[in-house]
């Protein structure tokens, strides 16, 4: 498979409606606080950043990137455990 069209493999998974966590956590420094965002559908696919806004846009990439190296290792991918739902998947906070 090419790149370009692992990539948009990766993209069309990715637009599943995967669940998302969000924890609120301090930085190494212990000076800011932070939003975590992940799904527990993708291990070790998460992001950060200053509001739950900025973790879910960072996270968004994150999760093609992440669904991309599945796909180039021929791994599978993860079904969404919510496929009923909308795109941007169920959120909560924790």
């Amino acid at each position: 498979m090419t790149a370009a069209k692992l990539l948009k493999a990766a993209r069309r998974l990715a637009d599943r409606p995967y669940e998302v966590e969000y924890v609120k956590e301090r930085t190494v420094d212990g000076k800011r606080q932070v939003v975590v965002a992940r799904h527990p559908q993708l291990p070790g696919c998460m992001a950060q950043g200053d509001s739950p806004e900025e973790a879910t846009s960072q996270l968004d990439e994150a999760r093609i990137e992440y669904i991309a190296s599945l796909l180039e290792a021929s791994l599978p991918v993860p079904d969404p455990t919510n496929a009923h739902l909308s795109p941007a998947g169920p959120r909560r906070m924790k």
